[in-house]
């Protein structure tokens, strides 16, 4: 039976849906008088294991997107999607779309972007349109597929009385030609987020829109440049005479072996070509919203919102090797970072908000930040995993993050650049506001001033500059040319 009479919306999602409504009708002057007292970029640390780059106000930040060097910033909007310059904090383009899904190509050079209505491709140089395509059904989710030749938009059911299923689309990226339209067959997407699981050469893909089963679909390609799909394997998630039981995802593994399935009652691993159930996860004392696969494929993780905590499983054996102690705080949320090495958290205790981050070879916790009033609704890690983009309401953060044995030198304002560890050296160039990058060794000039070596070979003197990470552990540099 379809989901739509008895769509269970979980606890957390619930608890989402309305700190959003929240923080959307949030007085703004209040919201960001608070970040001013609390969140204050100018710190007098110098050296810290997290540290505030920015923040901008009056924006969203739901499905923001930023690029690899993180020097641009794409924030969805209601009538635009907004280009920011991270270094000025000033609005580059705005693009006319009303877009909720935002997803670059590999090179950053082009940019999809999907409404409920329309998919559109972006040049990144000029940020110009360069294809659209309206859509006559509900868009759910596009993406690129086939070494981006073609765009791939999964569609939900706009009429939930009719028994069609979900289609599938796929188009030239090129010319914006449909290619083909693929019924899937005992699936029915009629929510959001909602997607499909693509195997990494997008031969496979799995679906889950029946929330009983996982099937797994083979994608052929004709002679005459069209697709066609069939089903060739089923796992049975949820037991059909459990009514109060609903498959919310399933991903592959990155070896793409091994099929991870998770609903609130239960955590599922399959092997992806016999379809043997490997080990099932379960207990009356658990409900799981959300569960995450680690990208490293290490761990599982687990939200656990009976017991208001998380738990993290190997992912190999099934067994549990972690169960973080709420010490009666709230968990909002958890989740992995960039690596699958550290976990963020946010815990909410007597009206205080904080975000720890947890190292996963030591279990242990180191708490960043916490606040009166504020927790992130959403996040989202730079591929390095050193910087996290946060939204809090209508404010959108740029924290620095490092992981372990890494030192991140930020600006606050533009300042010098040597050649060599002191004012005598020659002045290279500046090393503009806001930016972000590595230090790899220390030295000190003969007035007694620390200077840092970066990675990209010029010094800077470190009393101008923010340190994060483990700094004070980096080499003395004796050649200082």
């Amino acid at each position: 039976m379809a989901r739509n009479s008895t769509l269970r919306i979980g606890y957390r999602a619930a608890a989402f849906m309305l700190a959003a409504l929240f923080f959307a009708y949030l007085p703004t002057s209040r919201a960001s008088e608070h970040l001013d007292n609390f969140l204050s970029p100018y710190q007098e640390d110098k050296q810290a294991t997290a540290k505030l780059l920015f923040y901008l106000r009056d924006v969203g930040g739901f499905n923001a997107l930023w690029n690899e060097d993180g020097s641009i910033i794409l924030i969805p909007s209601s009538r635009f999607i907004l280009v920011y310059d991270t270094h000025t904090l000033e609005i580059l383009h705005r693009l006319p779309h009303r877009a909720f899904g935002l997803l670059w190509n590999h090179d950053e050079t082009e940019l999809l972007s999907w409404s409920s209505e329309e998919v559109k491709v972006w040049d990144t140089v000029t940020w110009e349109e360069i294809l659209s395509l309206p859509q006559k059904e509900v868009v759910i989710r596009a993406q690129w597929g086939f070494d981006e030749t073609r765009l791939l938009v999964l569609h939900s059911v706009a009429d939930l009385t009719r028994a069609e299923p979900s289609n599938l689309t796929i188009w030239n990226a090129q010319n914006g030609q449909l290619l083909s339209t693929l019924a899937l067959e005992g699936e029915i997407f009629n929510r959001l987020p909602s997607d499909l699981g693509w195997t990494g050469n997008q031969d496979r893909f799995l679906s889950w829109g029946d929330f009983k089963n996982v099937r797994i679909w083979e994608l052929h390609l004709e002679e005459n440049g069209s697709f066609t799909a069939e089903i060739t394997l089923e796992l049975p998630h949820v037991d059909t005479s459990n009514g109060n039981d609903y498959l919310d995802a399933a991903e592959w593994s990155s070896d793409e072996k091994r099929i991870l399935s998770w609903s609130g009652n239960s955590i599922k691993v399959w092997d992806a070509q016999t379809g043997e159930n490997i080990y099932t996860i379960s207990d009356d004392n658990y409900f799981f919203y959300p569960v995450q696969l680690s990208p490293n494929n290490r761990y599982i993780l687990g939200t656990d919102i009976r017991s208001n905590t998380f738990r993290v499983w190997n992912f190999l054996t099934g067994a549990e090797v972690f169960h973080a102690d709420n010490n009666e705080r709230y968990l909002n949320r958890a989740i992995w970072d960039t690596n699958g090495d550290r976990i963020l958290s946010s815990w909410r205790h007597e009206g205080i908000t904080e975000l720890s981050i947890w190292n996963v070879e030591t279990w242990t916790e180191n708490s960043i930040l916490t606040s009166e009033f504020f927790d992130f609704n959403y996040a989202l890690w730079s591929k390095d995993g050193n910087r996290l983009l946060l939204n809090m309401g209508n404010i959108l953060q740029v924290w620095i993050i490092p992981q372990e044995n890494v030192c991140l030198i930020s600006t606050q304002k533009d300042v010098n650049l040597r050649n060599g560890p002191g004012i005598n050296f020659e002045l290279t160039g500046l090393l503009p506001l806001r930016s972000v990058v590595y230090a790899i060794g220390q030295n000190t000039d003969t007035e007694g001033f620390l200077w840092w070596k970066l990675d990209i070979g010029e010094w800077v003197r470190a009393d101008v500059v923010e340190a994060t990470g483990d700094c004070n552990t980096l080499p003395q540099i004796e050649d200082l040319q």
